[in-house]
């Protein structure tokens, strides 16, 4: 199989100004219910350059999770690092970007995700990949609703 590329996207706007939900999305896992852990292994929480291992609730390996870009309370841009599992020999590179933008005094979350898929050898892609409308509908039940609820209900 060749290479394949993947994206989704969604948007939520959450009732709290740009600064509270910024620091939610700093301090990983709370607000995301399908992560286990979130161990800092490398850098600042708070500062571009970070990197996270995230271990999942469920059966997907661990991996790295790295700040490739931080703008305070506009943009965090993480790179996701399989290359140590199993799961680098299907998925070459993704990359998220939440992007916050102020309106009105609450704050419009944009999530946007984008994967590259090159299995290798006999390696296949044993999952459905979520594609159109699907998938940007994962984006809203699986990250961008429980940060909202997380932020309105504890800020």
């Amino acid at each position: 199989m060749e290479k394949f590329s993947a994206s989704a996207r969604g948007e939520i706007m959450i009732d709290r100004p740009v600064q509270d939900v910024w620091e939610w999305l700093l301090k990983f896992p709370p607000h995301a219910p399908t992560v286990k852990t979130a161990e800092l292994v490398s850098g600042e929480w708070d500062k571009q350059g970070r990197v996270l291992l995230i271990t999942k609730k469920h059966a997907m390996a661990p991996f790295y999770l790295k700040c490739i870009k931080m703008d305070p309370c506009k943009q965090l841009v993480n790179k996701i690092d399989t290359k140590d599992n199993d799961t680098a020999r299907c998925i070459s590179d993704t990359f998220n970007d939440i992007t916050l933008r102020e309106v009105d005094g609450k704050t419009l979350v944009m999530f946007s995700n984008f994967a590259t898929y090159a299995p290798q050898g006999e390696y296949s892609l044993d999952f459905d990949i979520v594609q159109g409308p699907k998938a940007d509908e994962g984006m809203q039940s699986g990250f961008l609703k429980p940060l909202k609820e997380f932020v309105e209900n504890n800020c």
